[in-house]
């Protein structure tokens, strides 16, 4: 588990930095046609698969804190997006087990806009967190508060309507549990996106 005191402000700073200082939020968008013409509104379905391994790596572990997967649905116009997301989520117990026997459904309502001519995508999204599975001191059930922050994603069109997305850092917190001794991850985590746009 993880202090709250470690949650990298400096992460929120630095997304603030690198969106403020694109060409796109200053105004000096290339005058090419893919600078100037307003895309059309679109609606976009993503699948994502995302792994913890960086900060287990940098503490000395070979094995994964944390896997997902889940499903995004959103609304695009022109660089903001709206979307909402579902992921089943797999976490490492802290107390001396190496599977990864927690498990959450983390729900979100969240935000993107893309930069650098597209070529690139911050999200923030935060909902809740339920705890599908019981902990050393939690039942089943509880539901606490989830929250995801991707500063800078990678995007690779892939035909006219599908779009590769690799996010190599994203931080989360999932806290499934808030009372009592709060059952709290914060992680850094690898995500991978299939988008396909309609």
């Amino acid at each position: 588990m993880a202090s709250p005191a470690t949650l990298p402000w400096s992460a929120l700073a630095a997304t603030a930095i690198l969106l403020l200082a694109s060409p796109e939020c200053r105004g000096e968008a290339n005058d090419g046609a893919e600078g100037t013409a307003r895309a059309p509104a679109e609606i976009f379905v993503q699948v994502e698969s995302n792994i913890s391994v960086l900060g287990e790596m940098v503490s000395g572990s070979a094995k994964p804190g944390s896997f997902a997967y889940g499903l995004r649905i959103g609304f695009r116009k022109n660089r903001w997006d709206a979307f909402v997301q579902a992921e089943h989520g797999l976490w490492r117990d802290d107390e001396g087990v190496d599977s990864l026997s927690i498990q959450t459904i983390n729900v979100g309502v969240g935000v993107g806009l893309s930069y650098f001519e597209r070529h690139m995508r911050a999200s923030l999204s935060i909902g809740p967190s339920i705890l599908l599975t019981p902990s050393q001191l939690d039942d089943a059930g509880a539901v606490g508060i989830f929250l995801d922050l991707r500063p800078a994603g990678f995007r690779w069109p892939v035909g006219e309507h599908v779009v590769v997305e690799l996010n190599p850092l994203t931080f989360a917190i999932v806290m499934p549990t808030m009372t009592g001794i709060p059952l709290l991850y914060f992680t850094y985590r690898t995500a991978l996106l299939l988008e396909v746009r309609f």
